[in-house]
Order: structure tokens, then sequence, then C-alpha cells
């Protein structure tokens, strides 16, 4: 049947829910179109399966059997969103995935490196445990069903197979189709075994893993039958034989997903993926699982870094670089290099954007711990040494002048310039959301707030004046980002509502007031070479740009670029000089290690994959773990493995906090300032608004009795700590709690409800109190913390309390009865953490970025506007 044939046949039945745009692939069962749901205006994918196909199951088996796929749910499966029948053909509807699948990206690449690959096949994993433990197993794990979504693994067909073997029964042999590809097979399969389980997954996901270390499937032949024959009766190679980068582990746990028999093979995904991850497995019988392939003596396995994003190594070799560029490489080409930083020197984990390079290329700033403390931290390119400047303890964006003599930026709540030679920091004014341009040399644009619009003052702090004012009505939270164009009048700034990607990109006039908008759908707006880049859905864009008449002028390119975006925050981690310098940040966080540690430090992971994963909270029953993963909140029920969604919107949520039945979960979304909510754990009923207001709120903690609700709102000056009534809703009123200069937060209440914790920056650094509760009962506020201290959290029995202070995890004994305390202790044995929480059996549950993606430096690419150049080119 031809394809105009399928699809007119399809519009006539679809046309009120589905508008049909065009044929986008075709497998052995189905082809793929491209279509509108007109109901929720978003782009699908709609699989019709092939006419003869589906005259052999007929209709009412196959829907009926394929009910099943529609009831799974995890990150890392595909959905089922819709299927039926229209005009006598078979059709099921998926979400459109922009990306590639693992067999575009394995066409492309051949091999990837190991950690892409186990990380993928984890991912993978994940999906296939979930689906096996409700009774569903895929049968065509391939790298076609795959697919690859920033960089997340997504498995498509999830059951399909399992449906048409179900519905077609005897049937199928009519069609000629073969359940399963020959490469990726079981043996049980390619013998046409009619009873297979979950570990002929296994197997396929082996050979899939196979395929992406060494370049190729375990068996391929010319034929069908060439590949059959060598399933059934060859032993796969070695990898470690082949790519001596494959680690021992990762070659054992392969060739055994790999096994002939299935018995022989990992009896669930979740044990694979386990073995892939341990570096120790099969250590004792690597060597003779295969006695005519040779092993390499030994491979170090890799272990995990003291701080997972913290940048090792010595001082870079960007001067020798700068050398090259000038003498044996044309001044056009892009040259990429890395700047490594020192020992004591290292890149905080996320979020804080701060990050610029002078005008011209020859210096960066940058956010880091320096000796456990945030600093800001100037590097000259050209030189090996790093200057700190004095006193910036915590920084909140950046700025070179035009000439690249001074810095400006924020901290403490004040906006401060400084010679980049090195000096004491001048203070120029107030502000805690510091984004910041130069006008000139003197004055500066900058935002105060960040629900604020941008402000304009001199550079001795005189003149301070507001030039735009957020409209709340239409959405709009802040004004941000802002940047000055070439004509020395015109500011770039980024209009930010919620969710981000709504947000857009405007011009300011600084002389005449008018705002024009010039990107919509779109944030974090830089001005380059002829080209507007901003963000969407976490990707840098470039379209050329008339910056004279400040218009776009041509078609939008997404940059092959791993640039670390906050979407929060509106920030993209990059920045470019005049003279085509790129440095940039790469974005190491969606690949997230969630688990569980003692005292110490013995560890145990806590969930099946890695995740963007940016919150996360064990139930008080001890027997889910709510986390929020790429942005929405997921439960995941650690008996079964299984997760289950509580939120799907384009927002993201924030401060996970269960209510003490654990039959609920709270969290904040921006709406556009974050709200708190909470919904039942199972999703049984639909989500209730806690509190609102025009400022940020995040729950911190509830009274015992789960009635009321401890939250921090950021107000501007500072935070506070409030109580609510919990079923109030929008309606509530709430009380304060602990009101002060500086800003409160953490607040959190005793298991015995007599003691109130919090800390606060009242003293000019933050410290750890605790007090009586209700205030004002009990002995007088005692400090805690002797030294700075934060993100205080009590132990399950409140004898003790927990602390973050220079990024280590500390522990003061304390006595309920009486409120005396004892002196801190390091929990020297718990590996640093981008957070934590302490959980109900006692055992801290630790963040941290997966093994071997840990970000060691800043990426710098010189002469990178030519790539600008090159996409204007192409684009003609």
């Amino acid at each position: 049947m031809r394809v105009t044939d399928v699809i007119t046949r399809l519009t006539g039945a679809l046309h009120s829910k589905y508008r049909l745009d065009r044929e986008i692939g075709a497998g052995g069962m189905a082809t793929v179109y491209l279509a509108h749901d007109l109901r929720h205006d978003r782009d699908v994918a709609i699989k019709v399966l092939h006419p003869d196909l589906a005259a052999a199951l007929g209709a009412e088996r196959f829907l009926a059997e394929i009910k099943t796929t529609a009831k799974l749910q995890h990150p890392h499966i595909l959905p089922l969103l819709d299927s039926g029948e229209a005009d006598g053909l078979l059709f099921y509807v998926m979400p459109f995935i922009a990306g590639e699948s693992l067999r575009d990206r394995l066409n492309r690449e051949t091999q990837l490196a190991v950690d892409d690959a186990v990380r993928i096949a984890r991912e993978v994993a994940s999906a296939i445990e979930s689906a096996h433990k409700q009774g569903v197993v895929h049968r065509d794990i391939k790298p076609e069903n795959i697919l690859l979504q920033e960089d997340q693994a997504l498995v498509a067909d999830f059951g399909i197979a399992l449906a048409v073997s179900a519905a077609g029964g005897a049937r199928m042999t009519q069609t000629g189709l073969s359940l399963g590809t020959p490469q990726y097979m079981a043996p049980e399969q390619a013998m046409g075994e009619r009873a297979i389980d979950g570990r002929a997954d296994i197997y396929a996901l082996g050979a899939v893993t196979y395929e992406m270390l060494v370049g190729e499937a375990p068996f391929t032949g010319p034929s069908v039958q060439a590949i059959v024959a060598r399933v059934m009766t060859e032993q796969p190679r070695a990898l470690t034989g082949q790519r001596r980068s494959v680690p021992t582990n990762v070659n054992a746990a392969v060739l055994k997903a790999l096994e002939k028999l299935p018995a022989d093979r990992f009896s669930s995904a979740a044990d694979f993926s386990r073995a892939l991850v341990t570096s120790d497995y099969g250590a004792a019988t690597v060597a003779t699982t295969f006695p005519g392939v040779a092993q390499p003596k030994t491979i170090a396995s890799r272990s995990r870094a003291a701080f997972p994003w913290i940048v090792a190594g010595i001082a870079s070799l960007v001067a020798i670089a700068f050398g090259v560029r000038a003498s044996s490489h044309p001044a056009q080409t892009p040259i990429h290099l890395a700047v490594d930083l020192p020992a004591g020197i290292q890149l905080n984990a996320s979020g804080t954007d701060v990050l610029d390079i002078s005008n011209d290329g020859s210096t960066i700033a940058f956010g880091a711990f320096v000796d456990g403390k945030i600093q800001l931290v100037i590097r000259r390119l050209a030189s090996d040494s790093f200057l700190v400047v004095r006193g910036s303890t915590t920084p909140t964006g950046v700025s070179f002048s035009p000439d690249g003599q001074w810095l400006a930026f924020g901290n403490d709540r004040k906006l401060w310039k400084v010679p980049v030679a090195g000096g004491t920091p001048t203070a120029i004014g107030t502000t805690d959301w510091a984004h910041i341009a130069w006008v000139g040399k003197q004055s500066l644009v900058y935002a105060k707030h960040y629900d604020s619009g941008l402000y304009r003052s001199g550079l001795d702090g005189s003149d301070s004046t507001e030039l735009t004012v957020p409209d709340r009505k239409k959405g709009e939270l802040g004004h941000w980002w802002p940047q000055l164009l070439p004509d020395g009048d015109h500011v770039l700034f980024t209009n930010y509502t919620t969710p981000a990607d709504n947000s857009y990109i405007e011009v300011l006039s600084l002389s005449s007031g008018r705002r024009k908008v010039v990107q919509r759908g779109a944030y974090y707006g830089r001005y380059v070479d002829g080209h507007l880049l901003f963000t969407r859905n976490s990707t840098v864009i470039a379209v050329p740009f008339d910056v004279g008449k400040l218009k776009v002028t041509g078609s939008e390119t997404a940059l092959p670029m791993d640039v670390e975006t906050v979407v929060a925050d509106g920030w993209s981690a990059y920045a470019v000089s005049h003279d085509g310098t790129l440095v940039y940040r790469q974005d190491v966080l969606k690949n997230i290690d969630l688990v569980f540690s003692d005292e110490n430090g013995n560890e145990a992971p806590a969930l099946d994959s890695t995740a963007r994963i940016t919150a996360a909270a064990v139930s008080p029953d001890n027997k889910k773990i709510a986390v929020v993963r790429d942005g929405d909140v997921w439960i995941y029920d650690r008996a079964r493995s299984v997760y289950t969604r509580l939120t799907n919107t384009e927002q993201v949520e924030r401060s996970l906090r269960w209510t003490p039945d654990s039959k609920e979960i709270l969290y904040s979304r921006d709406v556009p300032q974050y709200d708190i909510f909470k919904r039942v754990a199972d999703g049984g009923s639909p989500e209730q608004l806690v509190i609102t207001s025009v400022h940020d709120k995040h729950a911190t903690g509830m009274t015992r009795d789960g009635k009321y609700l401890l939250y921090r709102e950021d107000r501007p000056g500072g935070e506070d700590i409030y109580m609510v009534q919990m079923d109030s809703g929008d309606k509530a009123s709430p009380k304060p709690v602990v009101q002060g200069p500086g800003s409160q937060a953490d607040g959190a209440i005793s298991p015995d409800g007599r003691w109130l914790m919090y800390s606060s920056t009242e003293s000019g650094r933050p410290e750890v109190y605790v007090t009586g509760f209700p205030l004002g009962s009990g002995p007088a506020r005692q400090q805690i913390s002797p030294s700075g201290g934060s993100k205080c959290v009590w132990a399950n029995d409140g004898k003790a309390v927990y602390y973050l202070s220079d990024e280590r995890i500390l522990r003061v004994k304390f006595d309920p009865a009486t409120g005396d305390i004892g002196r801190p202790e390091i929990l020297a044995k718990i590996k640093p953490s981008l957070d934590w929480s302490v959980g109900p059996d006692g055992r801290f549950l630790i963040a941290r970025v997966a093994k071997g993606g840990e970000r060691r430096s800043l990426k710098v690419i010189l002469n990178w506007t030519q790539t600008l150049q090159d996409i204007s080119r192409r684009a003609k």
C-alpha cells in the first residue's frame, strides 16, 4: 500500500484527534508517521502496523493485549499514549522524540566512550527490570528501539512485540515476521521457543552493550541463517581483547549476559546493571571465561573521585596551546583546550552563575571551591597562576569591564568591583541576584533581585535607576542576564517566565526606554559575531541576527556543545569573548547516582540507574524514594524497583518533603514563583496547593502530627522561616517563625516536637542554631556550629544533629531532655556529595555525579566564532 494511501486513510479516520504530517521511519512491523496531537498541542509519533500483519492479528485481540504496555511507567520507557483501529489500520501512539536513536549514534561514531556505553546500558537495564517485574518482556531490544533524548535512553516499543505475539498466536507464521532481530536474539528466541522470559532481554542488552563498546554486534553474518548459526554455536570474543580500555568487570558482565543458556545469565537486569559498575565483578574468573582469548594482565578499575564534580590535576597546557595557535594552526581553525585546576581549587557543583571571559579572550573568571570555601577565581589563560578575589565568599554573577581591567560581581547581597590584577573589592550597591552588564567604563546594568527588573547604577553607587518592571499579570518573573550590544545603547536581556522555554529575549534602549522582543521561546540570550545565541530545552541554539535592525534573519541551529544549563536560573554556563574564544562548563548533572551511606562510608545503590536527578527524599516508612527526574516528580518503589510518575508539567519541581505518614509528598513548582503543592504518593487524587504568594517558597520541615508545614520564603533582603496549616490551601495565613537580618533557612522541628533547628546568616556567615519550640519555651537559643554551617538535619532519634560545613557533613550530639550539645565531629568516611539527607534507617541518601561523569576542567575553544560562520554558510 502506498504511503499516500495510508496517510489519506489515517487522516480521514483520525482528523478530530491528530493532524498527520509525514512518514519518518519504517521497520519490520510498522511504519511511523509524525503527527500533531490536537487536544494536547504536542507532536507525537503514530506507528501503523503493516496491513498484512494487522489483517493476520485482528484488531480486537491486538488492542486488548497492548493495554499491558499502556500500564508501564518508567523514566526510561517511552510511554504508550493511545492505540486503536482507523479504517482497518491498527495503530499506536507514542511521544515524538526529537533526538536520535542509538543506531543513529552508532552509525556516526561506531564505538562509544566506555562510560557512555555503560550509562546507556544501565538506563536500559533499569527500564527492562521495571517491565519484567510487571510481567512484560520486550523481545526486541536493539539500537533502533533505544532513543536518546538529551543523552538519556528511552526504550521504545515496550511490549509491542509481546502484544503482536500474544494476539497473533499461530497466525504469526503466515506473515513471515520474526519477533526479534537476529544480531540481538537470544539462542532460545532464535530457535523459536514460545516460552521466552526476561533473560532474553538481558541477552539482547548484552549484545547491544557489546556493540556500543567494540563497534559491532557479537555475531554478524551475510544472512539471517548465518547469524543464527553463529549465535547457536560460537562464543563471543572478549571485549578486552578488542579494546583495552574496557574494564575487566564490564567485559565479564557483558559475556555473562551473552551466555547461551538462560540459566547461566544474570537472573535480573538489575544484577547485570550492578555488575557493570562493580569494579571487582568477575575478577577471579574473567581470565578463564574463554580459554582461547588472551586477556590483558591487569586493567585498573576506575575509582570514584573524592568530589565527583571536583576538577583535579595540575596547571593546564593552555599557554603552550596559545603558542601553537600563532605558529602552526590557521587563525580560523577552532582549537579545543581544557583548563585543569590545581589541588585546592575545585569547580562548584551547579547552578552558580559565575563564569565570564574578558573581551580580548585572555582572562576568565569563575566560581569554585578554594580550600573548601566558595570563592571567585581569576585565571589568565597564558599563565599557570590563579588569583582568588578577596572576600568573595558567596559570589553571584560576574562581568569583565570592556577593557578587561575590572570585574563586577555580586556577593553578600551587594554589588562589587575589583581590579583584575588584584586588590580589595569596593561596594557599589545592593543586589542579591547580580546579573551584570557594563555600560562603558562608568556604569552597570544589573538585576537587583530574582523577581525584579533591571537597574542602572554608576560605579560609585550613585544614580541607581530602575529601567524595567516585570509584568506579573503576563507571568513575567524577572528580567535577567543583560548584555550591552555593540551600539552602546541597546541591552539584550531575558524576560523570564515559566516554564523557562516560554521566556523570551528582548532588547531595551537605554536612551529611549523602548523595548522590543527579538526571540520568543528562549532564555539566556547572548549576541556573538552576527548571531543571537539562546537556550531552549537545555540546548544552546544559534540564529543569524542583524544587530543594526535588531532582527533575527535566518534559521536556528542547535550547537553541538554539552553545556551545563540551569533552567530555574535561566543560565547557560558559557561565555564568548570579542576575539572569538569560548569558555564553558560541561553538563555533568545529567548522570546523578543516588546511594545510601552509613557514617562509616559503607555504600549501597539507592536506584537502579543514573539520571538527571535534582531532588530526592526517602519516605518515613523507608519503602519509597521520591525523586525529581528531568524536572518531574517520580515515586520509586524500593521493593519492586518500579517508578510511578507523579507530575508531568513543563515546569520544574524542587524541594521534596514527605508527610510523616508516608502518604503524601510535597514539592515546589515555579508558577512563576515557587509555590508549594502536595499530592498523594500513589497518584490516586489530584495535587493540592498548600501555599502561594508572590515570593519563592520551599518546604523545610513539618510538625510530627503532619498538621503544620515549615517553609522558607525568599523575600527582598533575605529569607525567613514561616509556618502554615497544611490543609488551608491558597487561603493560608502563614505565621512567621524565625525572622531577622540576613537569611534564615533549613527550619526543622525535632522528632519529639520540643526543639527548632535552623540556619542563619545574621552573623555575616551561615551558622546553625537550636531553640525551644514553640518559640520562647525551653532554654535560650544556642549556636551549634562553631565555625560556619548550613543544611541542618535532625537524627531520627533526636539525639544528634547533622549539618554541612566546608562541604563535609558534621555530627553534633544533642540531649533532647536538656538541650545540651556536644562538640562537632566530621564524618570523614562519607565521601563529599552534591546533596544529602538522612533516611529513616539512619543512613544518608547521597547524590553525586556518576562514575566517569565527573567534571574535571573548564573547556576552552579558540577561534570558536568560526563555527558560527560555518553554520551561516551552510544555511545559505
